[in-house]
């Protein structure tokens, strides 16, 4: 393509001080205007930032602003005029009720997981990273438990897999969480997902309402973490009891994966026999 052509062998002579950078600025404007007329779309970036124009500039960049403002606001004045009424409005007498029902069951999970929340951020949260242990390394909880730890190759828990490196555990993750569940007397749990991005902190808790003991999705966010995306920072997949008598911590720092469980030295000796 000619105009794509004519872009890269501009940007190579600018590079090669071949040309200054007013005539580069003055030539690629209109160079990238006929490449993107040949494509019919708009240029990847950088390709559209490389020199000013009138495209680019503050005042067309607060112009773009205005237009999509404008544009939602007029869909919204459009909606308004319908005046249709909303889902509330039209429910009938039963299906308020079973949505009453529903909500008998959930508010407590969501009581639950925002308690949980709280309770991690002033018991385990210090200086903007994740603290398990005090500091003589005894568990928070009183006692702690290495049930699996392993080394990860690449960040990977498939890299890992493939090259022979991923031990198995000694008990199965399912029964250990029976396990838990019994001891607990089948009190509820909440999952937590605890990362520890570039400086910062996030904590997100987990809205399934299903049982925490046979939640799987949770186990699937661990997996599939990356130090790219969280900046190179730790992260905990966190399963705490409802009373926070015990808590069973998955953690990948990318060089290693351990799951720990805390609680007190009675309730992990039954866990350990029960399991």
């Amino acid at each position: 393509m000619k105009s794509a052509n004519a872009i890269l062998k501009l940007i190579q002579d600018y590079l090669d001080n071949k040309i200054d950078q007013g005539y580069f600025n003055k030539s690629y404007p209109s160079l990238l205007a006929k490449y993107e007329e040949d494509i019919s779309d708009s240029a990847y970036h950088p390709l559209d930032i490389l020199a000013p124009s009138e495209s680019n500039d503050d005042k067309a960049w607060k112009e773009n602003m205005r237009e999509m403002y404008l544009s939602e606001i007029a869909k919204l004045d459009e909606l308004l005029e319908e005046n249709e009424p909303s889902y509330s409005e039209t429910m009938t007498v039963e299906k308020q009720k079973e949505h009453c029902k529903e909500a008998l069951e959930r508010l407590p999970v969501e009581l639950l997981d925002r308690s949980t929340k709280d309770w991690i951020e002033k018991t385990l949260l210090e200086n903007e990273s994740f603290e398990f242990y005090d500091k003589n390394n005894n568990s928070k909880l009183g006692r702690h438990k290495v049930f699996y730890s392993t080394p990860l190759e690449s960040d990977s828990f498939l890299i890992t897999a493939l090259s022979g490196h991923l031990p198995k555990m000694d008990i199965d993750h399912s029964k250990l969480l029976y396990s838990l569940k019994s001891l607990s007397n089948s009190q509820s749990a909440t999952w937590v997902r605890c990362s520890e991005p570039d400086g910062f902190y996030s904590i997100e808790v987990s809205q399934y309402f299903t049982d925490p003991y046979e939640c799987i999705e949770n186990l699937l966010w661990i997996e599939h973490t990356d130090s790219e995306s969280t900046q190179g920072g730790v992260c905990h997949l966190v399963l705490v009891s409802q009373d926070r008598s015990w808590m069973l911590v998955h953690t990948n720092t990318f060089d290693e994966f351990k799951i720990v469980l805390h609680g007190s030295e009675e309730f992990i000796e039954k866990v350990c026999s029960n399991a």
